[in-house]
C-alpha cells in the first residue's frame, strides 16, 4: 500500500469520495461500469488477495460486507473455490494468444511471470 499512497499522495481504499467507484468495479450495482479495468470478479479476487495480507480501509469494509460475507454463508470452502475458480481464469499468462508487438511482449512477459 505504500507505494500506492506515494503514487497517489492518499490511501485510495480509505478515501469516502472512492466508495462508489469501488462499488462499481466490484459488480455491486449490477453491470460493468469500467470495462477498461476488468470484471467485476478480478476485482474482487484483488480485494481478497489484499484482505488476507490484512489491508484496512472504506473499500475494503464495503468488500467484507457486501462480497465476502454473502460468500461465508455457504461456508470458507466456498469461499476458497469461489476465488480460486477466479485466479484460475485470469492469473494465466497466454503466450501465444495476444496481438502485441514481439518486441513489447518480450518486455511485458518476464514482468508477468513474477510471483508476488
Amino acid at each position: 500500500m505504500s507505494k500506492t499512497i506515494q503514487a497517489f499522495g492518499n490511501n485510495l481504499l480509505e478515501m469516502e469520495e472512492n466508495v462508489p467507484i469501488w462499488e462499481d468495479l466490484l459488480g455491486l450495482n449490477g453491470y460493468i461500469a469500467w470495462e477498461c479495468v476488468g470484471l467485476p470478479e478480478e476485482t474482487q479476487w484483488y480485494f481478497y488477495k489484499l484482505y488476507l495480507r490484512g489491508v484496512k480501509g472504506r473499500a475494503m469494509d464495503l468488500f467484507e460486507q457486501e462480497v465476502l460475507n454473502p460468500l461465508r454463508q455457504k461456508g470458507e470452502e466456498h469461499v476458497k473455490q469461489y476465488f480460486s475458480a477466479i485466479e484460475k481464469n485470469y492469473s494465466q499468462v497466454y503466450e501465444n494468444h495476444h496481438t502485441m508487438p514481439e518486441w513489447l511482449w518480450q518486455k511485458i512477459q518476464p514482468v508477468l511471470e513474477q510471483k508476488y
